[in-house]
């Protein structure tokens, strides 16, 4: 999962359970913004430059395995899919890895 998402969540800051952008970048979650007193929380650069090239290889390593499992699972299914993903997937990371660079 990577990008924006707007969840209900009580707010550390006016103490309100409202609308908050919550950002991703890949499985991490880059910051999070409250709707309605706008208090942002982000995650320290360092800390989360570092969370991110780890789950980025371990997304990479485990991706042969998971086509896999996809490809036994549901072949034709599979087959019928491949072709765009293999377009879309470098776009995808590419948002991915810009939102990761906006939100540092």
């Amino acid at each position: 999962m990577s990008g924006t998402v707007i969840v209900q969540l009580t707010c550390s800051q006016c103490g309100e359970f409202t609308a908050h952008t919550v950002v991703y970048a890949g499985r991490l979650l880059v910051s999070s913004e409250c709707s309605r007193c706008g208090y942002i929380i982000r995650r320290e650069s360092h800390e989360l430059r570092s969370d991110y090239v780890r789950d980025l290889e371990q997304r990479v390593a485990s991706k042969p395995h998971r086509m896999w499992l996809r490809l036994v699972e549901h072949p034709i299914r599979y087959a019928a899919r491949l072709p765009t993903s293999v377009l879309t997937k470098p776009i995808r990371m590419s948002d991915e890895l810009k939102s990761f660079l906006r939100r540092r």
